[in-house]
C-alpha cells in the first residue's frame, strides 16, 4: 500500500509541477524577450517535455539539450550555442544537461521548475557559471506564488544550508519530504500551506 501511495503522489505531484511551470510561461517569456533585448544569451533549466515544447514552440531557434538527442546532436547544440554571436537561448533538461555540459558563454539562467535536489539545483547553475566564466551570471528562480514550488525552494535551501554547514551533505531524503507532504494532504484528509 506505501508503495502505491508513493507512486500514485509522484504522478499528482508531476501533474502539479507541470501546472505550476505553465502558470510561470508568461512571465518567463517576459524574462528571455528583455534578455535578448539586451542582446545577451539565455539558458532556461526544465524538467518536463511539456514544458520544454511550449518554450520551443514560442522560441523555435533555441538550441536544446534535453535527453531526446543523441550524444553527437547534444555536443552539436552545445558548441552552436557557445559559437553564436548575439542574442540566443538554450533549453536544457536538467537532468540530462546537468553534468559536463559548458554554457559559460551565457550570461542569464532561467529556472523555470526546481529540481528537487540541491546537487543538481547546484549542477544547473554549474552550466553557466563554471571555471573561465569572465561574465558575472544572474540566475533567476520562477518561484510559483502560493504553490508547491515555494515549499521545493524552502527544502533547497534548507539543505544548501545544511551542507556548507556540514561536510558530506546528502539531500536523498527531499524526495522523501515531498511525497510525505502531498501523502499527508491527499490520503489523510489534512491541508498543508505551501
Amino acid at each position: 500500500i506505501e508503495q502505491s501511495m508513493n507512486g500514485e503522489a509522484m504522478v499528482i505531484i508531476k501533474h502539479l509541477m507541470v501546472i505550476s511551470a505553465r502558470g510561470k510561461l508568461r512571465d518567463t517569456y517576459a524574462a528571455i524577450d528583455e534578455i535578448l533585448e539586451s542582446g545577451q544569451k539565455v539558458v532556461i533549466g526544465c524538467i518536463h517535455k511539456e514544458i520544454r515544447d511550449e518554450i520551443r514552440k514560442k522560441y523555435p531557434k533555441f538550441y536544446q539539450i534535453s535527453g531526446e538527442e543523441n550524444a553527437l546532436q547534444k555536443n552539436n547544440a552545445e558548441n552552436a550555442f557557445r559559437d553564436l554571436q548575439g542574442p540566443g537561448g538554450m533549453v536544457l533538461g536538467i537532468a540530462s544537461g546537468g553534468v559536463g555540459t559548458n554554457l559559460q558563454t551565457a550570461a542569464f539562467l532561467i529556472c523555470i521548475e526546481l529540481p528537487w535536489h540541491s546537487a543538481m539545483f547546484k549542477q544547473l547553475l554549474a552550466r553557466v557559471h563554471r571555471n573561465g566564466q569572465v561574465n558575472n551570471v544572474l540566475a533567476k528562480i520562477m518561484l510559483g506564488k502560493n504553490t508547491f514550488d515555494e515549499r521545493i525552494w524552502e527544502i533547497i535551501e534548507s539543505k544548501n544550508k545544511t551542507s556548507n554547514e556540514i561536510t558530506g551533505g546528502d539531500d536523498s531524503d527531499i524526495t522523501r519530504q515531498v511525497v510525505d507532504l502531498l501523502k499527508q494532504s491527499l490520503f489523510s484528509g489534512k491541508t498543508f500551506d505551501v
